[in-house]
């Protein structure tokens, strides 16, 4: 028997793989999730529950410097 299931086309991915890949720390991501400027998933319940980030998500939440608005 088969069964339907959706697969993102774009995986989720560990705050140390995001990190590693944008060079910044897994403290600066976290931050970013807390303020909600990344959008993030939780993996389980608790405070040791694992997130995780879409990496265009990150991507999106940078912008080029000396763009910023004041």
């Amino acid at each position: 028997m088969s069964e339907a299931f959706s697969i993102s086309p774009e995986p989720y991915v560990s705050l140390s793989v995001a990190a590693e890949h944008f060079s910044v720390s897994e403290k600066t991501l976290r931050r970013m999730v807390a303020r909600a400027e990344i959008p993030a998933r939780r993996l389980g319940r608790g405070p040791r529950a694992a997130i995780r980030l879409k990496l265009s998500e990150v991507e999106a939440a940078t912008y080029p410097m000396g763009s910023a608005t004041k």
